[in-house]
């Protein structure tokens, strides 16, 4: 409504707005506005007191459904409206943006090492691809920004399957208590793998679908943001820490003896995670996707795909580098 009142209140439309001339103070009074409204949404820190609920005692499938999606709508709101706008606010407000970025990575990391639930520790850790996709926005740069974008749905993939694979594993367990969930990897060979695979996935490592918006994410910030980046990267190095040892606790330690009794994921539940892991392992190993229907053209961005090696992608990808037109005679 201030954006709407600041332009002359003659239009909603969302190109006319972005494109009007809002004086310094409006465009900062917008932007801090949006900002909060995203941070709220995805959330970042210290607007994140609504997440460790919802993700942990919410049913599965609602937790699913804003951990994967809803969540994203933040990080889609500064994309369309702040880093897309013809104005100095996204300029002025990156370095704030960045910092919550990193903050937001450092604290879930943490959190999640302090946690003795499980669950909680999940819903910590689901936090981080989010801080991910700003801190590329904040970058204001075409290759962080594309990262970023990627980022969107790559995070939402990965924080999706680390909460399901945690509300799953606690179900079977018995328990949400990781005082009592140890050495279960022989007991639940099928939800060992999940969770490992959404360990990777948050990390970002290579052939997870996370790895080249999160490449992309740094290899486009150092240049405009590089305290941020190397924060993020610190925030990182935290949360594989933190992923480590909750790997390792739950499912590689001594087994305890007074645990509840466990069983394996049921063939539902192995439907379900196994979609969410497929889809990660997919876009890691084919990042611009499959080709359009009756064309050459992947479905995503082909420069998704150079952010490999040229070795990687020939096996990586489907697609293939348009042969460039000949010089004029």
């Amino acid at each position: 409504m201030t954006a709407y009142a600041a332009s002359g209140g003659r239009s909603f439309d969302m190109d006319v707005l972005l494109k009007a001339a809002f004086t310094p103070r409006v465009q900062l009074a917008v932007g801090v506005a949006l900002v909060i409204a995203a941070s709220t949404r995805l959330p970042l820190f210290p607007l994140h007191g609504w997440a460790r609920d919802v993700y942990s005692e919410a049913p599965l499938g609602v937790t699913i459904v804003v951990a994967g999606t809803a969540s994203r709508l933040g990080a889609y709101l500064l994309l369309r409206t702040l880093v897309a706008a013809d104005h100095d606010a996204a300029r002025l407000l990156s370095p704030f943006i960045a910092a919550l970025a990193a903050i937001t990575i450092a604290y879930a990391a943490v959190a999640a090492l302090r946690s003795a639930d499980l669950r909680w520790a999940a819903s910590r850790l689901a936090l981080v691809p989010g801080g991910f996709t700003v801190f590329g926005l904040a970058a204001l740069t075409p290759i962080a920004i594309t990262g970023s974008v990627l980022s969107i749905f790559t995070g939402g993939l990965a924080a999706a399957l680390i909460v399901a694979a945690a509300w799953t594993l606690t179900e079977r367990a018995q328990t949400r208590s990781m005082q009592l969930l140890s050495g279960l990897a022989p007991r639940m060979p099928i939800l060992t793998w999940v969770l490992v695979l959404a360990a990777l996935g948050l990390l970002g490592v290579p052939l997870m679908a996370s790895f080249p918006a999160e490449a992309m994410i740094f290899f486009g910030s150092f240049q405009s943001q590089p305290l941020g980046g190397f924060a993020v990267a610190a925030g990182l190095a935290l949360t594989a820490v933190a992923l480590a040892v909750i790997v390792h606790r739950v499912l590689f330690g001594q087994p305890n003896h007074d645990a509840p009794a466990v069983s394996d994921a049921s063939l539902g539940e192995s439907w379900y995670l196994g979609v969410l892991a497929g889809a990660l392992l997919w876009v890691g190993l084919f990042p611009g996707g499959p080709k359009l229907p009756g064309t050459d053209q992947p479905i995503f961005d082909p420069g998704l795909i150079n952010i490999m090696s040229a070795g990687i992608t020939d096996i990586a990808s489907p697609y293939v580098l348009p042969t460039p037109p000949a010089a004029a005679q």
